[in-house]
């Protein structure tokens, strides 16, 4: 495994969680989904949206019966 940190783009995060780019915005800006900004540009860890959708999950906010 890696020591380097993989980062997603908006659009792989919106992927990743089946949203649109906007709600991957709106989840950073008011539910506190981690991001690093550089420019204009966003990128998050996958480690740490990983962990921030877990978070969720335990606070009961989301997550669909498989």
């Amino acid at each position: 495994m890696s020591d380097e940190a993989e980062y997603l783009t908006v659009a792989d995060v919106a992927k990743l969680l089946q949203v649109s780019k906007p709600t991957v915005m709106v989840a950073h800006r008011k539910q506190g989904l981690p991001a690093l900004r550089i420019g204009r540009v966003f990128r998050f860890a996958r480690v740490d949206v990983e962990a921030w959708i877990a978070k969720q999950k335990e606070a009961g906010h989301g997550g669909r019966a498989a």
